[in-house]
């Protein structure tokens, strides 16, 4: 092991890697509960989805650990999962069975486009700001999801929004859990979420009508109700351009920040900011998306939460390798993961989608031609609940305002293809 993740080349040792492979795996347990919650809440059993949360991420985890041999670790991304059961099932009225095989197809669209090296291509082409954007806005969209969860906000008959009941029972329960993230998250502790989660957990069990399970362990439930139940002919018509390109930049934009966020952090980046051997992730993020749809759960990717782990001194493969391993103990405890009630994870929705917004601060806004297409961009995805929309206005309005600005060379060609591509998105997406 030692030879084979080059340890002394890097300047680690076994016992720090495992440490530092625990940091990672406490900073991203919430996904144990995140995944299948927001999933089953748009119709996927919780107990198979839990189940395929976990296989996916042991597959992507040990899959990076061999090959990239770098400390990231993978598993299924909220914002996407989120976006799947809240606006494309619930939304935009797709099933269940049709969302897995959009997201099979875009596994398959973004696995040719890795090996052809156009995907490396639109890391170069896209502006940072944009980039950040589609972050930023997802973000806002998270929290958004987390205070209706958390009965923070509600609907009004007429569709508006209003306060909630703040001191109702389940949103008190919920804003001491959040304020318990905020005030570990303060003092740096990496298990900030997970405590949240279940102290609003217990806290459930005693005040709520939260009801403890018979037995706290179990065989691991089944994957058959979703297991190779996507729909692909479903979604493969043009109806469903819309999902399909909203699903590639999502899962684009995730992927390239996480890796080019982690890489700085872990020191990994080249006097040009680029990440060496980038193909290798994409290609394990191409191939664990495409896994994924087959178990039945949604799109998979490097976690930004592995920074615990390079923060731990984490430098090799072997980080992911530990999170794999303490996932797959994490199988036989789907009883007690399934009694945790919405109320209980809001918290960690909104303290993923604020963090997610702290991405503002790295974007140059001081001229209209940079802040008119990304907060367009941030605006739509987050205030109209429309990511697709939010990031094609983006790629649309981004060349338009730099070529009336004179400032038309900083427009890439692979810019122009993506507005003219988002034009034609804007005018068949099904409003």
């Amino acid at each position: 092991m030692k030879n084979f993740f080059e340890l002394d080349k890097l300047g680690t040792n076994i016992k720090t890697e495992l440490v530092a492979g625990f940091s990672a795996f406490i900073a991203m347990s919430y996904i144990l509960i995140l995944n299948p919650k927001v999933l089953s809440f748009a119709g996927f059993d919780f107990g198979a989805t839990y189940t395929a949360s976990i296989l996916i991420t042991v597959f992507a985890c040990l899959f990076t650990a061999f090959f990239v041999k770098k400390p990231f670790a993978l598993a299924p991304y909220i914002g996407e999962n989120a976006f799947i059961a809240y606006t494309v099932i619930s939304i935009m009225g797709y099933t269940w069975t049709q969302a897995l095989g959009a997201i099979f197809i875009v596994g398959i669209l973004l696995l040719v486009l890795t090996i052809l090296n156009v995907r490396q291509a639109l890391v170069k082409a896209i502006p940072k700001n944009l980039k950040l954007a589609f972050v930023v806005g997802l973000g806002i969209f998270l929290v958004f999801i987390g205070f209706k969860s958390a009965g923070i906000i509600e609907f009004l008959p007429n569709g508006g929004l209003t306060v909630g009941n703040l001191l109702g029972k389940e949103t008190l329960i919920a804003l001491f859990g959040l304020l318990v993230m905020f005030v570990l998250s303060a003092k740096k502790i990496k298990a900030a979420m997970p405590i949240g989660i279940i102290t609003a957990f217990i806290l459930g069990i005693i005040f709520g009508d939260i009801n403890m399970p018979d037995k706290i362990f179990a065989a691991p439930p089944s994957i058959e109700p979703i297991f190779l139940k996507l729909d692909v002919l479903g979604v493969l018509n043009l109806k469903s351009f819309p999902l399909l390109f909203t699903l590639i930049i999502l899962i684009f934009t995730d992927t390239m920040g996480t890796l080019m966020g982690l890489g700085a952090r872990a020191n990994l980046l080249d006097e040009n900011g680029n990440l060496a051997e980038i193909k290798k992730p994409m290609l394990v993020d191409s191939i664990s998306t495409i896994i994924a749809s087959l178990f039945g759960t949604t799109t998979t990717g490097a976690y930004a939460e592995s920074v615990s782990g390079i923060e731990a001194g984490g430098k090799s493969g072997i980080v992911p390798l530990v999170v794999a391993f303490l996932f797959f103990t994490a199988l036989f405890f789907s009883p007690l993961i399934e009694q945790i009630p919405s109320y209980a994870y809001a918290g960690a929705l909104i303290m993923v989608g604020m963090l997610m917004i702290t991405t503002i601060k790295d974007m140059d806004l001081a001229e209209p031609k940079d802040y008119i297409p990304t907060l367009s961009a941030i605006l739509v995805s987050g205030l109209a609940q429309n990511i697709g929309l939010g990031m094609s206005l983006g790629f649309f309005l981004y060349p338009l305002c730099n070529l009336v600005s004179s400032e038309k060379d900083k427009v890439s060609p692979m810019m122009w293809v993506l507005a003219t591509i988002s034009v034609i998105f804007i005018i068949v997406y099904p409003y």
